[in-house]
């Protein structure tokens, strides 16, 4: 189930053998022992991007986090009066993705509803296709 946790929502490249080493090293108890596992097992140039997918997995996990943005997601074209807008900021590729799903769709596995005439019934019209991304300018006033 670990194996699965870190490929699914940390799209960890090794997933297994990381469980393994974490299943192995039990009882982990504090973020520090769970970071040394994966610090023994890991090559130096890949660490931090390693150890920020292992606690992004389990941070996704533990707070249901895609379920919740799913249903965010499916309950706001109940919410917003018709010709309003939504605007949705996603952190990584997981959320992302339903994110343009649902957009694009209406759905969350992207299939578009459609009516018996062949309409798209998806309850959104993108604004643009691309993510808009801040400036140099506007990043450098954050």
């Amino acid at each position: 189930e670990l194996a699965r946790v870190l490929k699914d929502y940390g799209e960890e490249k090794y997933s297994r053998p990381l469980a393994r080493a974490i299943v192995d090293a039990r009882p982990v108890e504090t973020t520090a022992e769970l970071v040394a596992v994966i610090e023994g097992m890991t090559p130096e140039p890949k660490r931090t991007k390693t150890l920020a997918r292992v606690f992004q997995a389990l941070r996704i996990v533990v707070n249901n986090e895609m379920v919740e943005l799913e249903e965010v997601l499916i309950a706001a074209a109940d919410i917003v009066r018709p010709g309003g807008r939504i605007a949705v900021l996603s952190y990584h590729s997981l959320e992302d993705r339903r994110v343009k799903n649902v957009l694009r769709s209406g759905a969350l596995h992207g299939e578009v509803m459609r009516d018996e005439m062949g309409n798209s019934l998806a309850p959104w019209k993108l604004v643009t296709r691309k993510p808009i991304v801040a400036g140099a300018d506007e990043v450098a006033r954050n």
